[in-house]
């Protein structure tokens, strides 16, 4: 609702990116924006979930998702309004840094449910050594579902949306050399 609000708000709409025609910009443009935003959200939501984490936050913000503890869809959205507000903060950013196309946004928000679902549903698509925290046996850099992790004798409680960005591994390689 609030997406919508900022895109149809008449004050606000003059000030975004967003473009009517894909021939605006180009397809070249139209696809090589779709990497950018994957990176950008999975940056975005890496940060703000570790930040949901902090112990001060996390009782405010992120509890009500850590309550949800039997694996299903529905845990994918079980979470509170504040988390909620940090979590839309993504559409703002793509709508005011970078010239945008509604379909970018529908196409991109469609995958994420899609991918934030099946993160929640207590199985794996992957085989079980795929991508283990500290294992190079991992093929592509996607993360294991929140049941998985949830399992792992680490603690993994920052993980990032698709993994692209590769800040869990980043972050836990740094923890580590500080704890040596």
């Amino acid at each position: 609702m609030i997406p919508t609000l900022i895109v149809f708000n008449p004050a606000v709409r003059p000030y975004t990116q967003l473009y009517s025609t894909i021939a605006e910009r180009g397809w070249f443009y139209y696809f090589a924006l779709f990497p950018l935003l994957f990176f950008i959200h999975d940056t975005y939501f890496y940060w703000i979930h570790r930040l949901m984490h902090h112990p001060r936050l996390f009782k405010w913000f992120h509890l009500v998702h850590h309550r949800s503890t039997n694996p299903s869809p529905w845990a994918a959205y079980a979470f509170h309004p504040l988390e909620a507000i940090l979590e839309v903060g993504i559409f703002a950013l793509f709508l005011f840094l970078f010239p945008i196309h509604r379909t970018h946004l529908i196409i991109f928000f469609f995958l994420s449910i899609v991918y934030n679902v099946y993160g929640h549903l207590g199985w794996e698509l992957y085989p079980r050594d795929f991508k283990k925290p500290g294992s190079e046996s991992g093929l592509i850099p996607l993360s294991l579902t929140t049941n998985t992790i949830n399992t792992l004798p680490v603690i993994m409680d920052c993980i990032s949306c698709f993994g692209i960005a590769g800040w869990e591994h980043c972050v836990r390689s740094m923890t580590l050399r500080l704890k040596k």
